[in-house]
This record gives structure tokens, sequence and C-alpha cells, in this order.
């Protein structure tokens, strides 16, 4: 409410008279007026006091002093965990900083698929180079790119159900799950984010306006889905696609809304973000989903960043080399059998492969006889989720002898357990 004052009031003066319930008064002292007794039955002094009803905010903080909402330290609580298994892009233990072709991990975790001619690697940068976040991911069209709507490029997370299942989605008691990343593009235009059961049958997809040549803090919001089939064990339950061409087969019909029965991950508005004729990249890092309707604040995104070991940890569930110096022994003079006890239990049973090229240098014991076994091959034997029995055939340079022990001395046995 306001105040009248008086127009010629004396020093002294006291107003308002009569007191008013709730109202404080002020008194005169010959320039200006003076706030007096205040009713501290009504009004919360400066200096503090007790509120008996509820505080109602107008919104979440901005200011860094700015006074939090329930809503907003619910979902820091939420933002403890990221769903995503490197989401930093710190670990890529297959392919380290090599460019790969499209089918490839350029970190571990995140697939990359795309044309024939698109290429994909870690690299060294990012938004915060040096300062919280540096490395990032990067798919890469050729100079001679030239577009039609069947090319696909784009990144993909598959999450395992056991991770998965505390969002509840599939029921009514899902939750809402929010995304933030950096991107940083070339050419810019409208990629998409997508979130997708593994059962290709559900898909929410969302377009995402990215400047050129500038690193930008982009976030979505996903609803819960209430329904379809969202495992919540070790398999596939959902998959997170961030997509940089408008693939013509997987274009949703509609964006911001969830879609049954077809498999989509392109928003309707998509644009091609890269340019014909010319190398264009497209890069991602410091990728969080998080529990609740509010994303990581840019701000807090480097806090979000694991020690490397523990995300290496966390990767090495889906993914290990062979160990240096395992031991096992002869079987016959082109063959030996080792044994594998991985960092971490597998995910599942290992499927396994040797590096493409490779040669693999084993000694025998006790007398260090080396030996480098050319055209090598890898068979599995005994094996579950906790250790695998493999044998490595091809041309040894010293024969192999029956039952004498053996050790392997180099890294080139892959065991995959991805999703």
């Amino acid at each position: 409410m306001g105040l009248n004052f008086p127009a010629a009031p004396l020093v002294g003066d006291v107003y308002p008279v009569p007191a008013l319930p709730g109202v404080p008064q002020w008194t005169w002292n010959g320039v200006s007026w003076k706030c007096g007794t205040i009713d501290t039955a009504n009004y919360i002094l400066k200096s503090g006091g007790t509120m008996t009803g509820p505080l109602i905010l107008a919104a979440d903080p901005v200011d860094a002093m700015g006074a939090v909402t329930k809503q907003y330290a619910e979902s820091l609580l939420g933002q403890q965990d990221n769903f995503l298994v490197n989401g930093f892009m710190d670990v890529s233990q297959e392919n380290g900083a090599t460019a790969m072709a499209p089918n490839s991990y350029p970190a571990d975790q995140w697939l990359m698929q795309g044309t024939a001619g698109f290429s994909t690697q870690q690299q060294n940068g990012g938004p915060l180079y040096g300062g919280g976040i540096d490395k990032q991911i990067a798919i890469t069209s050729p100079a001679s790119y030239s577009h039609v709507a069947t090319n696909t490029a784009y990144f993909v997370q598959y999450i395992e159900g056991l991770r998965f299942a505390r969002a509840g989605w599939g029921t009514a008691q899902g939750r809402p799950l929010s995304l933030g990343f950096w991107v940083y593009s070339n050419a810019g235009g409208v990629m998409s984010v997508c979130m997708r059961n593994a059962a290709s049958t559900r898909s929410y997809v969302i377009p995402i306006t990215v400047p050129a040549a500038t690193w930008a803090y982009r976030t979505a919001l996903f609803p819960p889905c209430l329904d379809g089939a969202w495992p919540t064990d070790n398999t596939s339950s959902a998959n997170l696609f961030f997509s940089f061409l408008p693939t013509s087969s997987l274009i949703a019909s509609a964006a911001n809304t969830w879609i049954s029965g077809v498999n989509v991950i392109i928003a309707p508005t998509a644009t091609n973000m890269f340019t014909p004729g010319a190398t264009t990249g497209n890069y991602l890092t410091g990728i969080t989903l998080v529990m609740g309707n509010v994303p990581v604040p840019q701000a807090r995104v480097p806090y979000m960043r694991k020690p490397y070991l523990e995300e290496l940890l966390a990767c090495c569930r889906y993914w290990q080399w062979n160990r240096y110096g395992e031991v096992g022994h002869g079987h016959s003079a082109a063959a030996s059998i080792f044994h594998h006890s991985p960092v971490v239990p597998y995910r599942v049973t290992p499927t396994l492969s040797i590096a493409a090229g490779a040669s693999v240098y084993v000694e025998t014991m006790p007398w260090n006889v080396g030996c480098n076994i050319t055209n090598p091959t890898v068979n599995g034997g005994h094996a579950n989720w906790s250790g695998v029995e493999y044998q490595l055939g091809g041309t040894y340079s010293a024969a192999a002898t029956n039952n004498q022990m053996m050790g392997i001395y180099d890294q080139k046995i892959k065991m995959s357990a991805r999703l």
C-alpha cells in the first residue's frame, strides 16, 4: 500500500497516526522521513528473522549469490551422477587419437556411424582446453563431400539397462532427464539429439541450433517415456544420438514429442552441417545426462568430469585389451593358450579379435625365448564375464612346446563386451 505523507510536517511528527496494523511508523527529522519501529510480527528485519509461511521465489538462481529454489537444489542432487560413460571423451582405449572410418569408436562408448568417406577421432581440445575440458570427438567429412538425402553422420551411446533403470522409463513413475553438452561446428546449422529405446519403437527428437565456428553449450529436456520396453538388465536400454545430417529415412514426423512404432532419430527441421566440396568437422564433449528438469549449468560442467581412472574402470566393463604379461602355455608348435583376468568384470562374456595387421610377441619360460606370431588368430576357450581363456594361432618364429609355460608381451587382443 502507498503512504500519503503530510505536505508540511514539523520535526518529530509521526505518520501514520494512529498506527496501522502491519505498517511501520515514520518520523520527520526536518530533512526526510525516517522509518521508526517495524512491526516484526509482519516483516522480516534485514538483520534476520523467522518466517511463519513459505517463501516462493520467482525463478532458479542466476547470480552466484542468488537464493536457491527447492527444484534447483534437488536437481543438483541428481547431477551427482551422469547416466553416460565417458561423457568427457577422456578414454580411448582401442583407437587413441587415430582417425577411423565409420562404425568405429573414437572414444570408449561413443560409436560413430556415417557414410563412407567420413572419419572420426578423439582429439585434444574443447571449449575449456586446459581448464577442465580438454578432449573432444570429431566427425569430419571428406574434401569431396557431396550431400545426398540418404547420407548419415551421427554419434550414439548405447546405455546399459543397469545404468538406466533408475530413470524408471516404461513405467508410470518415469522421471525426466536433462541433457547438457558442448558442441562446435565449422558450418553450423540445426543438429538433432534423440533418446530412443533399444527396440527402436520409442523416440524423442529435439532440434538444436548450433552457430558456426564457435563453441556453444546446449541443453535439452527429455520428458519420461511411460510405456514401451526399456530393459533394466545388462542389455541395451536407451540410445542417445547426436546427428549432424537430415538422413531422409530417419526423420521424425514431429519434434519434442514421443513417437511410437518407428525408428527415427532426426528432427524435421535438421539441416546439413557439412559444407559440400570441403572438409568440415563437428565436435562434441562435456556431455551430461542427469535426472530432473534442470540441466547441468554451464559453469558446473567441468565439475562433472570424473577422474580418469574412475572413467577408465567404467569403460573397462565394455571393452579391454589383453593384459601385458598374461600367462599361458604351449599347446602345439603353432598354438598357445593364455588366461585373461579382466581389470573389472565384463558386462557379458567378451568377443575376441586381433588388431588389424598386428603380430603378437610372446616368450617361453623359464628360458625367455622370444617368439613373434605373424598372421595371428585368436579363439576363445573357457570364458565368461569374469575371465577368458584364449588360444593364439598363427606362424610362430619359434615353435611352441606343449605345456611349456609362456607369457604374452603385447597388447593386441581385443576383448569386447560392448552393447
